[in-house]
């Protein structure tokens, strides 16, 4: 246990500012005058992009492709191609290339917009300069997609557009009807489902509204309003420093969206706490990186994907929130509850209550940083429009910057700002435009149908069977990939089986949304548990393993709100839910959860024994299926399982 003072500590752990630790875009601007194009192309980004959020968004075809042209000329300039010998400060004849053919292709839709919204689609031929266009611009999608998500995403695309050009030669039901290539680039090109389509519009619109809003509110110094506020309320209790990280997590999540931005926001500093007081490096590693994970499935702001998802559903943003809040809560529940019962189980020390900050103190002091985002929820909550809500969520933030000298709003801040959104923003641009390719070829080629029926056969009229087999295809399928598109796919590839079965829609969207979700943490490629081991300096491998153990919660809860929707609608809004039925779900999983944990680390009231350990988690399996006889099966375990540790603790006592 350290003796210096934990304040000291904090400060050595957090860093020089609250914006360094933020999730930072792996983006290299050039020297020069290039670095001053870069800074006046993304402010102009972010001016665009707030200007239409408050005077009213363009017609589709005009907002989305300006919004993705200056998503690729800013691409080009600062996530550049780099050759032997060549000066990595500079932008390359290549870059500058690209940039300008990337342009061209994204605009060619705006400056011919007349003429291709009065042509009849399939039916009038494109002509060679659309045909060029249309081409260039897959070609300039994938491209941006590698450089700033990655070559998995668009290898997965390419592969989708090879099906759709050579599954007409595939046997049986996989194959599909010929598609010309003349058809398929007017489909990713011009159609409904297409690069402009929905994914690019939430983007467009929402997305980026709630990037800037998180980039300003973070620049107040929230994120160092949230760890004081979570060591004062966790610190000094057993494992305090990993209640923390997921404290933190579930506070930073509720604006960020983003579980990798949770993950190195958050661990940097609750990871080295968590091994001084004796967490192994892999079991600190793995509580950040499965607590990150729930940055995306907190509300208020889950991300990009729960923006889709309500343009999806054709439903309020609001909806989607709400119905994320209980299980967010049970998937919180279960990390804190195994990390509890780790921390007794091995004794760890507590870190001294007179070294950390005081609640009441640090609202006193800061807890006006609150206000903005206590405003946003009072907005979403009331329905108000949600880039209206962003909009005055911004507003709301400077004014508060303006109480305090240290967090004012100075021109060059307020440019600062404005370039990191647009910055950060980036990948997902470039994520929702080649997600598009994939929903387009879904669309014409029928594979989302094809595969539905595929699960429902495999599955034999089960359930369970059809909701194991929707849950192993979204993982598959997030393998590598980030969270949005991974949603995206899995919505029009394996969310169409469940609803078809009878699940509510909003169900079976949450259901896949979880487990694409739940790919970030799940081997082979892990990117969450790989991108925080290296703080911890532990095993990759071990720390992924224990990341899926942590969050064993979200594996199981989905199956639970499959069974029984009413989880979802807390307020009780739809026909058939009770507040018995509503009591009754929450009770069951929440009891279960604490057995299941205490299964998985070997702890109750003591050490558990093999026995007891296998009576917890048949107890916690028994409460959380959807059957009452189960559920006081589960009930009777975990109180036999209670009653046999009091017993054995009265003895070791006596």
């Amino acid at each position: 246990m350290p003796t210096e003072p934990i304040a000291a500590a904090i400060d050595e752990e957090r860093g020089a500012r609250e914006a360094e630790r933020l999730e930072t875009p792996r983006f290299a601007p050039p020297a020069g005058w290039c670095r001053r194009l870069v800074t006046a192309v993304a402010v102009a980004f972010s001016g665009f992009q707030l200007y239409t959020a408050v005077f009213g968004t363009l017609e589709p075809l005009v907002q989305r492709p300006i919004h993705l042209a200056f998503a690729v000329a800013l691409i080009a300039l600062t996530y550049r191609l780099h050759w032997p010998g060549q000066d990595s400060s500079r932008v390359g004849l290549l870059d500058w290339l690209f940039l300008l053919v990337g342009v061209w292709s994204v605009l060619h839709v705006v400056i011919e917009g007349a003429r291709l919204r009065d042509r009849i689609f399939f039916v009038d031929p494109l002509t060679p300069m659309d045909m060029a266009a249309a081409t260039t611009l897959v070609l300039v999608t994938l491209e941006i997609c590698r450089r700033t998500v990655g070559g998995g995403l668009s290898l997965v695309t390419i592969g989708f557009l090879a099906y759709a050009l050579l599954g007409h030669w595939m046997p049986g039901s996989s194959a599909h009807p010929s598609m010309s290539i003349s058809d398929l680039l007017e489909t990713v090109y011009l159609s409904n489902e297409s690069i402009f389509g929905i994914p690019l519009g939430v983007s467009a619109t929402y997305v980026f509204v709630f990037i800037l809003f998180g980039a300003f509110i973070m620049r107040l110094g929230l994120m160092g309003l949230f760890v004081d506020l979570a060591m004062a309320a966790a610190g000094a209790t057993a494992g305090g420093p990993a209640k923390v990280a997921i404290f933190c997590s579930a506070l930073f999540g509720t604006i960020s969206g983003s579980g990798i931005a949770n993950a190195i926001t958050c661990g940097s500093f609750t990871i080295p706490l968590m091994k001084r007081v004796g967490y192994r490096p892999q079991f600190a590693a793995g509580v950040e990186a499965a607590a990150s994970m729930g940055g995306n499935i907190m509300p208020p702001i889950m991300g990009a994907a729960a923006f889709i998802m309500a343009d999806l559903l054709g439903v309020a943003y609001v909806e989607v929130a709400i119905a994320a809040i209980i299980p967010a809560i049970f998937y919180f529940l279960g990390i804190g509850t195994m990390v509890h019962m780790e921390a007794l189980k091995t004794g760890l020390a507590r870190l001294p209550k007179d070294g950390l900050p005081r609640a009441g103190q640090v609202l006193l002091r800061r807890g006006h940083l609150l206000l903005p985002v206590v405003g946003l929820v009072y907005m979403l909550m009331t329905g108000w429009n949600v880039m209206t809500a962003g909009v005055v969520g911004i507003a709301l933030t400077v004014a508060v910057s303006l109480l305090r000298p240290d967090t004012r709003m100075t021109p060059g801040r307020l440019i600062e700002i404005l370039e990191w959104s647009a910055m950060t923003a980036l990948p997902v641009v470039a994520a929702c435009a080649v997600v598009g390719i994939v929903i387009g070829v879904i669309a014409q080629t029928g594979v989302g149908v094809k595969l539905a029926s595929a699960i429902l056969g495999l599955a034999g009229g089960s359930m369970l069977l059809t909701l194991v087999f929707a849950m192993l295809a979204s993982l598959l399928l997030g393998l590598g990939l980030p969270t949005t598109p991974t949603y995206i796919i899995t919505a029009a590839l394996t969310a169409p089986a469940l609803v078809q079965f009878g699940i509510p829609a909003i169900a079976a969207h949450m259901f896949v949304f979880y487990f694409g979700i739940l790919a970030d943490i799940t081997p082979p490629t892990a990117i969450a548990p790989y991108a925080v081991a290296g703080i911890a300096g532990a095993d990759p491998n071990k720390t992924c393993y224990t990341a899926c153990m942590l969050a064993a919660s979200g594996f199981i809860v989905p199956f639970v709100f499959a069974h029984d929707p009413v989880m979802l609608d807390p307020l009780l809004h739809k026909p058939g839910s009770t507040l018995v039925d509503l009591v009754l779900v929450i009770a069951e999983t929440g009891l279960g959860i604490v057995l299941l944990s205490g299964a998985f680390i070997g702890w109750l009231r003591i050490n558990a024994t093999v026995v007891e350990r296998c009576l917890m988690f048949a107890g916690g399996a028994c409460l959380m299926a959807p059957s009452p006889p189960a559920a006081f099966a589960g009930l009777a375990l975990g109180i036999a399982v209670w009653l046999l540790q009091t017993v054995r603790l009265a003895r070791i006592r006596g």
